[in-house]
């Protein structure tokens, strides 16, 4: 029995020793990245404090100032970030797009012709500064602890991207950026190549305006990023729904009926199932799409369930807002009304 224990702690042991081998080789391919880089050209962070947020949410909530990030940039469209008032910031997505294990940022912008992106690599040396790479890296002066590397890189897009998100979206195991303009009748779907590059895109037309739109995994998680756009049409408001296991820009999408214009989409568990749940803000009403098993989903219409606001919603969160242990919906209303909704209790729609 003792050699028994003994071995079964060896191979734990040898286990752990593979794990921490390749968490630090990963770290050190990817921050590797800054090794020779001049100093001048590593990314930092500004001196000067952009948003005050230090001690505000004592003892709940601890966050530091925010700073600007600065970095140099690459790209064809160089100037549209160049300047104040050029371009304006819409929106923000992140993901593992290179695949070395620290998330990255995209940036939307809207500028006077069309609108950019500007994609920042996320630093490793930032959450693990005391790793051996990271030390080697400081005692050759190409050590940032800036969450993000310099260079970024900037791709404009044919309309202002104002929605993003970020998955797969094409199923080849490498995460994509989706985005589309408020307003505008198409979505743009940027695949990635798993290093950080996005060398296709794919225009998808829609039978309406844009309103809202998110990504993320609805119904039974299949591993596929889905994505949901809220349209307004002549007939009336609709959320569309593209998810297919041969990824969302195959799909047809699946229409739902609203009964006023999607400001914002959120995803989570919210009747306690296993299916992923679709929260909609719709006018005053707040909507949730109950997630279905994927063999049943084209089958069956889905289960949905409301309630009514006092005014227009204006954002979702979701989130463990009330110390209650379950996924919650936080709601915002115009008039400045904050709701936390545990869990959405309301009559069916069936």
């Amino acid at each position: 029995m003792k050699k028994y224990t003994l071995l079964l702690l060896t191979i734990a042991a040898t286990v752990v020793i593979l794990i921490q081998s390749i968490l630090y080789i990963k770290a050190g391919a990817s921050a590797g990245k800054t090794s020779g880089v001049p100093a001048e050209s590593l990314a930092r962070l500004s001196e000067q404090v952009s948003v005050r947020a230090a001690r505000r949410g004592n003892p709940w909530i601890n966050l530091r100032d925010g700073r600007d990030l600065v970095a140099e940039l690459t790209g064809a469209d160089q100037g549209l970030l160049a300047g104040e008032g050029l371009a304006e910031p819409m929106a923000l997505a992140s993901d593992d797009f290179d695949e070395d294990g620290t998330p990255d940022l995209v940036t939307a912008h809207r500028a006077a012709q069309g609108g950019v992106l500007s994609f920042y690599r996320g630093n490793v040396d930032a959450v693990y500064p005391n790793a051996p790479e990271a030390k080697a890296r400081k005692a050759a002066g190409s050590y940032t602890d800036a969450p993000f590397l310099s260079p970024g890189r900037l791709l404009a897009t044919a309309e202002p991207p104002d929605l993003l998100g970020a998955g797969d979206f094409d199923a080849d195991g490498h995460r994509d950026i989706v985005a589309a303009a408020r307003g505008g009748s198409s979505i743009y779907v940027l695949s990635g190549d798993g290093r950080g590059g996005f060398p296709r895109s794919k225009q998808i037309q829609l039978p309406g305006r844009v309103t809202a739109l998110t990504a993320g995994e609805i119904n039974r998680a299949d591993g596929l990023a889905d994505i949901i756009v809220g349209i307004s049409t002549q007939d009336g408001a609709r959320a569309l729904v593209f998810e297919d296991l041969r990824g969302a820009i195959k799909a047809a999408p699946e229409s739902h009926a609203l009964p006023a214009t999607a400001t914002d989409f959120a995803l989570g568990d919210f009747v306690d199932g296993y299916e992923t749940d679709l929260a909609i803000a719709s006018g005053s009403q707040l909507l949730v799409l109950h997630g279905r098993d994927r063999r049943s989903a084209k089958q069956s219409r889905p289960r949905i369930t409301s309630r009514r606001f006092s005014s227009a919603i204006e954002s979702l969160a979701t989130g463990n807002f009330t110390g209650s242990h379950r996924f919650e919906v936080g709601v915002l209303s115009e008039e400045g009304e904050i709701a936390a909704l545990t869990p959405v209790k309301v009559k069916s729609k069936n």
